[in-house]
């Protein structure tokens, strides 16, 4: 999933994703869900939250990412900074229960396997970690914790 959120005037304009998977940046417009305050009217603009589901594959891995969003005027294009993808491998589950397990990338981040597959793929409130000390327990601790010890790679 990769989340874009932004004004995007009135009347709405169109909001994808941009990524340069092959070298170049392209357009793609992945299956969006809108949150529940998808149409939040702020002034003369409306907010917008749209969250992008693809399935990510490992050639996507090292690409860089963007929103964007195209004045429904004008066709002026507006662009956020980049993001780059790293992806969780599909093979990350092979051999592992089904249970909670760290991302390898980010300590905000845990992974749920089911049958060897990567189930889904969920976040710790806000302040808080998974770390290797939670896999039992199953939750996310605050990421001051002084027992806290975050998978090796993943960054706070």
């Amino acid at each position: 999933m990769f989340r874009c959120e932004g004004l995007v005037g009135k009347p709405a304009s169109q909001m994808f994703v941009e990524a340069n998977i092959s070298g170049l940046f392209q357009e793609y417009h992945f299956p969006t869900i809108p949150s529940e305050n998808n149409a939040t009217e702020i002034q003369c603009n409306t907010r917008q939250l749209y969250q992008f589901y693809d399935t990510f594959n490992m050639s996507w891995n090292g690409s860089a990412i963007r929103c964007a969003v195209k004045n429904a005027r004008t066709n002026e294009i507006m662009r956020s900074s980049l993001h780059i993808l790293k992806v969780i491998s599909e093979n990350y589950c092979v051999g592992k229960g089904n249970n909670l397990y760290p991302h390898p990338y980010e300590c905000q981040k845990f992974i749920r396997c089911e049958a060897s597959q990567v189930y889904a793929v969920f976040a710790c409130g806000s302040n808080q970690c998974f770390g290797v000390n939670e896999i039992i327990a199953g939750g996310c601790t605050f990421c001051n914790d002084p027992n806290l010890i975050c998978y090796p790679g993943a960054h706070m």
